[in-house]
């Protein structure tokens, strides 16, 4: 028996300092608890986890060449059958780049003898934790803007890449969002390229506060930015959009006594099983033209 709704306080200290990364989920799909190693391993915090549903809409992974919750949850999986599962999976960091991982999902039997939800224990896959620091180190610094901490055009690429081979095989759908901050020249002009660097940083953590985890926010080039929106069609991509420049207008970066406000100009458009990266992102670009002709702090989606 296990009472999920109140765990002793030592229960928490155990789970809370194990190596490995310990998730409960309650029956309803919801976190209840995240343990510090699991925030080492993904990059999200408990305050960012706990509350939210289950990690498929934390972590954006998929089981190995299988969809994340295409035909077997492992995170409901062992709620359904009362059965442990052991998956390996790869988990999305926070910082946009995947960690390889093998997930051990318990069923919980709470107090009424019924399941009640589900104990998930994950660890990095790598054999060698010498040779996954080194491995972790080099994809942050292939796919990681240093100026934002965000992931980098490389990044995007390959995403776009994997979500139209996605779109291809299961019809799964998505859009994209490309941004470029308005007049950002005379930023640099009138403060400096530090302040450039600042606001450029300030930016990028706007729009990726702005969308959900399993979204993409990566550093396109210069002071554009683009945004994979999983599952998001034309009307849901406009409504983003519009969202993010606002969020980007009503932001004020603080550098050395100035406060500096910018706006950002939107192109979006739904991804086709027909396109490739380079189609998909030149209309993107296309429809940014148009706001940037139509007066800049706008959003064109086609």
């Amino acid at each position: 028996m296990f009472d999920l709704e109140n765990l002793s306080a030592q229960e928490k200290k155990l789970l809370d300092n194990m190596i490995n990364g310990v998730c409960v989920i309650d029956y309803a799909g919801h976190v209840i608890f995240w343990n510090e190693s699991a925030a080492e391993i993904t990059g999200f915090s408990p305050e960012e986890s706990i509350g939210r549903a289950c990690p498929s809409d934390i972590i954006a992974g998929e089981i190995i060449s299988e969809p994340l919750c295409k035909s077997r949850c492992p995170f409901l999986m062992p709620q359904a059958d009362e059965k442990p599962a052991t998956i390996d999976i790869r988990l999305r960091h926070k910082n946009g780049y995947d960690v390889p991982a093998r997930i051990r999902c318990v069923p919980i039997i709470g107090v009424s003898g019924m399941t009640a939800g589900v104990l998930e224990v994950f660890e990095r896959s790598y054999g060698d934790l010498s040779i996954s620091s080194q491995l972790e180190d080099m994809r942050k610094k292939a796919y990681i803007d240093i100026v934002t901490r965000i992931p980098n055009r490389r990044f995007a690429e390959e995403s776009i890449s994997e979500s139209l081979d996605m779109l291809r095989q299961n019809g799964r759908g998505f859009s994209v969002l490309m941004g470029d901050i308005d007049f950002f020249k005379r930023v640099n002009d009138t403060y400096g390229h530090d302040a450039g660097d600042a606001v450029l940083a300030a930016v990028a953590d706007t729009l990726r506060s702005g969308v959900r985890l399993l979204d993409i926010v990566s550093r396109w080039g210069g002071e554009e930015f683009l945004v994979i929106l999983k599952d998001v069609h034309k009307k849901a991509a406009l409504r983003r959009a519009e969202a993010l420049r606002k969020a980007v207008a009503e932001r004020i970066t603080k550098d050395d006594g100035n406060d500096i406000a910018v706006t950002i100009s939107f192109g979006g458009t739904v991804a086709r099983k027909d396109d490739t990266i380079e189609s998909l992102t030149e209309r993107a670009d296309e429809c940014l033209y148009k706001s940037k002709e139509g007066g800049r702090n706008r959003v064109t989606v086609l």
